[in-house]
């Protein structure tokens, strides 16, 4: 499991839970993936279907 940096800099000094990815993952540091993402959470809760 991978955690970047900002997430290990905070960390040194605060309380970090991480957790392994169970379910589908989305790469957000892209539009495409970003995308995805958010049309995965709209059909989860919705307001598309």
């Amino acid at each position: 499991m991978q955690t970047t940096d900002v997430v290990n800099a905070y960390a040194a000094d605060h309380d970090v839970l991480v957790s392994p990815v169970t379910r589908d993952y989305y790469d957000g540091g892209n539009v495409s993936g970003c995308l995805a993402a958010n049309n995965a959470v709209a059909r989860l809760t919705g307001i598309t279907s």
